[in-house]
């Protein structure tokens, strides 16, 4: 109802907050937070051990990617905090988070005639 009275008002910046605010409650956590933080048994504190992972960049879609389907890889990063039952079922989170790949394109006879191609956007970023 938030949502509907602000938009129907034209209130751009009160509906975006609005929409923070629900996904906030939604997903029980603040925006600032880690989405690792939504996998089960995870804290603060443990998060340093998700970012071992031999790749230079570390984004949530990295992880899930880095990890989804290894999980000896998972049980041996984890495995000093967590038992094996939490580790699997953080693995079995993992192998249900959903990665987008989106791509777009822009239509137009000055972009198209200067031989523009659309670009892929990486997931999740």
């Amino acid at each position: 109802a938030m949502l509907d009275v602000s938009a129907d008002s034209g209130w751009l910046e009160t509906s975006l907050k609005v929409m923070h605010l629900v996904k906030m409650i939604v997903q029980g956590c603040w925006m600032k937070d880690d989405p690792l933080l939504q996998l089960p048994h995870v804290e603060p504190y443990h998060l340093p051990l998700f970012y071992k992972l031999p790749s230079k960049e570390a984004s949530f879609p990295d992880i899930v990617q880095g990890y989804s389907g290894k999980l000896d890889l998972l049980r041996h990063n984890l495995s000093s905090e967590f038992k094996e039952a939490q580790i699997q079922q953080i693995n079995k989170a993992l192998l249900h988070v959903p990665l987008l790949n989106v791509s777009h394109a822009v239509t137009g006879t000055p972009l198209l005639a200067s031989g523009y191609v659309p670009q892929k956007t990486p997931a999740g970023g």
